[in-house]
């Protein structure tokens, strides 16, 4: 496989000083630390970097999908598994499409990631999807979705709720609080984006209530919020209160304080943590069929059976 020597843009200048000749490599080929896969037109790179991180980019620099760190090489096996290695030859990432035969791994100017089998067959037995660049969130209560980080068990998803600049999403392994923010870029670039989903909320609603960490009941710390502004507020309130984790589906509702009553924090898996926020447009009732219908919506998700791809789909239906 030739190789040759580039110049690459100060976005990835850690990441590599030499290029494979093609947007694919075959089975039995390596991609070494400083080398890497770029797409036909030059619109995404697979990176081994020099730090040992296997990545792939946007032209813009932007990370579009990260598979693993500290390795040393990533391996096109001729089994058809595609494997991170590290130095001691341990496997730190792969793609488990191992006995599959001979295969190849090519990327895409859609921002695609293909493993093929060789020969006349046309489908992949790996793949993370084409990018939906435009499928970002637009305005807040927005939900977005990607695939969850654990092999084996990446459909079952991962989902957090955009503010109207960032997300927010609960993630276990988070000791003091489960609760982060992330920007829509580091949420898409983690795994296998799904997109977003515009909830259907009824347009005009106002909120009353408190989004404060500690709240009086006389009602002057209290806000007449618009639904999705409420939203937001109440995604920010829940962190700054903090909130544990939990794999269940089970979950407790943050609640904030008063002169005489402790705030409590919550505790959510990512599911969980956003039906919670937008439990945040449900307070007002009225006689509107449309409100009546997006309360109980929410309300059944709650207290049904879910996981994060069931939550995403349902917000997706009107």
């Amino acid at each position: 496989m030739r190789i040759k020597n580039i110049l690459l843009a100060l976005s990835m200048a850690c990441a590599t000083s030499s290029a494979l000749a093609a947007s694919r490599m075959g089975h039995y080929e390596n991609l070494q630390k400083g080398q890497y896969l770029q797409s036909a037109g030059g619109a995404y790179s697979l990176m081994m970097q020099t730090d040992g991180s296997l990545v792939m980019y946007r032209r813009d620099g932007t990370v579009r999908y990260r598979m693993g760190k500290h390795g040393q090489f990533a391996a096109m096996q001729g089994d058809g598994n595609f494997v991170l290695y590290s130095a001691f030859n341990e496997k730190l990432w792969q793609t488990n499409t191992a006995n599959q035969g001979g295969m190849y791994i090519e990327i895409y100017d859609d921002g695609n990631l293909r493993i093929m089998p060789l020969g006349p067959v046309n489908f992949a037995v790996w793949e993370i999807g084409a990018e939906n660049i435009n499928e970002n969130p637009g305005q807040a209560g927005d939900v977005v979705g990607r695939n969850l980080d654990v092999p084996g068990a990446g459909f079952a998803g991962h989902i957090g709720v955009w503010d109207g600049a960032q997300v927010y999403e609960a993630m276990g392994g988070q000791p003091v609080n489960a609760i982060r923010t992330s920007s829509i870029n580091q949420f898409k670039s983690a795994t296998v984006y799904w997109g977003k989903v515009s909830p259907n909320i009824p347009a005009g609603l106002l909120q009353n209530g408190c989004y404060k960490p500690s709240c009086t009941n006389r009602g002057y710390d209290h806000e007449v919020l618009e639904s999705r502004l409420a939203i937001a507020r109440r995604a920010a309130q829940i962190q700054a209160l903090g909130a544990d984790y939990t794999l269940g589906a089970a979950a407790t509702r943050a609640t904030w304080g008063s002169e005489t009553i402790k705030p409590q924090r919550g505790t959510y898996r990512c599911d969980t943590f956003v039906l919670d926020v937008l439990i945040a447009t449900t307070s007002y009732q009225n006689a509107n069929y449309v409100q009546s219908q997006w309360s109980t919506k929410v309300w059944q998700l709650w207290n049904g059976p879910k996981l994060p791809l069931s939550v995403f789909n349902a917000l997706r239906e009107n």
